[in-house]
């Protein structure tokens, strides 16, 4: 995987290096999936016939605090658990009790799935990553991205199948101190991508900025990209199978050069660093650019080993105060088959959970257990399925009703949540190595009817 960056586009705009767009322009190496979506003259992405069906994933790195945020316990009866507030302190919704850094999420009460006690078995940041990267606990370099797998599924005919959007704080010397004295976990050491095609931080605040002079699409961008395909027919045309993937290439890099320049130049959503990646998933979104799309916080960003309440504060409210507006535009936003929030599943998870107790540092370590927050089309809505026990360990569930009592109950596996998600997408899950019956029936909209 290469980020999409300002040099890579400028070079491919100016027509720089030939046959370079193979490797620039942040499109992943080999093969890349046909692309169905129509277009207009102008090569711009236009409204399906198809009612679409958008994914949106939303990651949370280096584990927030659900205990202060969506799976708020009553400290008079949490026994050993610090929860960091008052009972007083809980923020009251339309239906249940959250903790007191929901922030502005609060007001979707109504719609919010929350899913308590799902285990990762990790309480490694690599391993956690690598697993909502592949979608699976068992994965590795070769794992398919789960956001690429499902993307295929999904129907509307969006251009860009699976769009990574990667934020990053305003000022990179913002990043907590303590992820810097994490043993063997340096600030440089980072993951690959999600998959799909990736945005980085740097462009993603410049895209959003005041100013956007370098992604402007210039009139000779459609008569550029006719060079370089017959310019590769000559030089690839004894190697169909490499022209193929190298015309897609340059079709996806003229898909993402058209979703960058006609992006906003402002967003309201600057509560966090998170927010600009959302007003361009909005865009994505609103002009049918893409069909799965990824939001990445800054890596470990939510990683509080010292000081729990103050830098989960800081974060993790601001964050939520994004996604609740985020989710306001999807619901005023119409097109031709209605708001666009009924037809957009939104689902909020992190890479691991924060240990139930302070350590000496007034943190909380890493914990292999968190809550996931589900919400939008195929969704329940204002229901909760699972929980946590006295140890802040997940208990078993009825995977079909949700119930904690009686035999055919389950530990809360993240694979079922992935599976759950991938059968919404209108995918096989059992095709694609989850286990029968791991979808989560309880939290579907009507009996599993991914539609």
């Amino acid at each position: 995987m290469t980020w999409i960056s300002r040099r890579d586009l400028l070079q491919a705009l100016a027509g720089a290096g030939g046959l370079s767009l193979l490797s620039g322009c942040g499109l992943r190496s080999g093969k890349v999936a046909p692309v169905s979506g129509p277009a207009n003259a102008s090569g711009a992405p236009v409204a399906t016939p198809v009612r679409p069906h958008y994914i949106v994933r939303i990651s949370l790195d280096g584990g927030f605090d659900s205990v202060m945020t969506v799976d708020a316990k009553d400290p008079a009866t949490a026994g050993a658990l610090d929860t960091g507030y008052l009972a007083d302190e809980r923020l009251k919704g339309a239906l249940r009790l959250y903790g007191p850094l929901m922030g502005g999420l609060l007001r979707h009460d109504e719609d919010l799935c929350l899913v308590h006690g799902v285990r990762y078995n990790t309480v490694a940041h690599e391993t956690g990553e690598g697993i909502l990267r592949a979608g699976r606990q068992r994965h590795g370099a070769s794992s398919p991205p789960f956001g690429d797998m499902a993307a295929q599924t999904l129907p509307g005919g969006a251009p860009i199948a699976h769009l990574h959007i990667q934020t990053g704080p305003a000022d990179e010397s913002a990043h907590p101190l303590d992820m810097l004295l994490l043993p063997g976990n340096p600030a440089a050491r980072v993951m690959p991508p999600t998959g799909g095609l990736s945005i980085d931080p740097v462009t993603v605040a410049m895209l959003v900025g005041d100013e956007r002079p370098l992604f402007e699409t210039p009139a000779w961008f459609d008569e550029l990209q006719s060079v370089r395909i017959e310019e590769a027919r000559r030089l690839l045309g004894s190697r169909p199978d490499e022209l193929a993937a190298h015309e897609e290439r340059l079709r996806q890099a003229g898909y993402l050069q058209r979703l960058m320049s006609s992006a906003p130049r402002a967003t309201t959503l600057r509560d966090s660093p998170l927010g600009p990646g959302l007003a361009l998933a909005f865009h994505a979104l609103r002009h049918n650019h893409a069909r799965f799309i990824t939001v990445r916080s800054p890596r470990v960003w939510l990683d509080t080993h010292t000081n729990n309440i103050a830098l989960q504060s800081a974060r993790t409210r601001p964050i939520f105060n994004d996604i609740g507006a985020f989710v306001d535009m999807l619901k005023r936003e119409h097109n031709a088959f209605g708001p666009l929030f009924e037809q957009t599943t939104i689902v909020i998870a992190s890479e691991m959970g924060r240990f139930p107790k302070l350590n000496m540092a007034q943190g909380k370590d890493h914990w292999p257990e968190n809550s996931w927050i589900l919400l939008g089309r195929g969704i329940r809505k204002g229901v909760t399925v699972g929980a946590t026990d006295e140890r802040f360990r997940g208990v078993s569930v009825n995977y079909l009703t949700g119930s904690l009592q009686g035999d055919a109950r389950r530990l809360m596996e993240i694979d079922a949540l992935f599976s759950t998600v991938l059968h919404l997408a209108g995918g096989n899950p059992v095709a694609q190595g989850y286990e029968r019956d791991s979808v989560l029936q309880c939290i579907l909209s009507s009996a599993g009817d991914p539609s």
